[in-house]
């Protein structure tokens, strides 16, 4: 077994397998995919938390700094409207969980949280397995790892984004996995909030953008921001769809989505 020394650490988990990023001291940065051994949908990824604490029990990686990303596979989201008036912190995390209930059942074992919103707005929201953070926490501790961020990707998309200047008014959306999430942006904020199954890649996006734009509610003119984790959308012919699109990618060439998630919670 060997010894690697590295400043930063990031993990991109999905239910099925787990994208790394590393750098080592000045040795440059390093990348590899772990995929799990046995078929398992459950929604904590508890398959791919074993190949992951099984990485670090080989790579024996010390005082690093840690960040991961979460597939929306792992993860459950929802829109939460504005509850009339301001609540207390007691309140407020009741009609969460009212709002979650009311789309996906029982949140017993789930951790809710939500960004702050703003007055007379909605807010996105999303909900943990309680199993999966507490899992990461005890892998962290065991590992003298620092832990800097536990983030679902399609957050962290959304805020990269946002910071760089992009203002993705009309829908929103990012592929991963086996899953889209597809938001609606616009002057009153956030409009519209939804998870799809499907295997999608730069083909397909604008064609279910479409489907997606009529069932928000949007306009015909409400443009697109896709991204799709792995595929650098501009080098493709496929994806000269009209100017209604905006692809959002961060790097020239093709990789495996796993490794491309972790690569861009990784980028500065």
């Amino acid at each position: 077994m060997s010894l690697i020394r590295t400043e930063r650490l990031s993990v991109a988990l999905c239910a099925d397998r787990v994208g790394l990023i590393w750098r080592i001291g000045h040795a440059g940065e390093q990348s590899q995919v772990l995929t799990t051994s046995r078929a398992d949908t459950a929604r904590d990824g508890m398959p791919a938390l074993d190949a992951l604490q099984g990485w670090l029990a080989d790579a024996k990686p010390r005082k690093l700094r840690l960040s991961v990303t979460l597939s929306a596979g792992l993860v459950r989201y929802a829109l939460i409207p504005w509850p009339g008036s301001n609540l207390t912190q007691t309140e407020d995390a009741a009609w969460l969980r009212l709002q979650f209930e009311a789309l996906h059942g029982d949140m017993t074992g789930w951790r809710i949280q939500s960004d702050p919103g703003g007055y007379g707005r909605a807010r996105v929201a999303c909900a943990v397995p309680e199993a999966t953070l507490a899992r990461l926490r005890d892998m962290g501790r065991a590992n003298r790892l620092k832990t800097q961020a536990i983030v679902p990707y399609f957050v962290h998309c959304w805020n990269r984004w946002r910071r760089g200047g992009t203002k993705p008014a009309g829908l929103f959306g990012v592929s991963e996995s086996d899953r889209v999430v597809w938001a609606s942006y616009g002057p009153a904020g956030w409009a519209g909030l939804r998870t799809g199954i499907a295997r999608a890649g730069i083909v397909e996006m604008p064609q279910l953008a479409q489907r997606e734009r009529v069932l928000q509610g949007q306009t015909d003119g409400a443009p697109f921001h896709l991204h799709v984790a792995g595929h650098n959308a501009h080098a493709s012919a496929a994806a000269a769809d009209g100017t209604h699109i905006r692809w959002l990618t961060s790097k020239a060439t093709d990789e495996p989505d796993a490794i491309a998630m972790a690569r861009l919670l990784a980028a500065p």
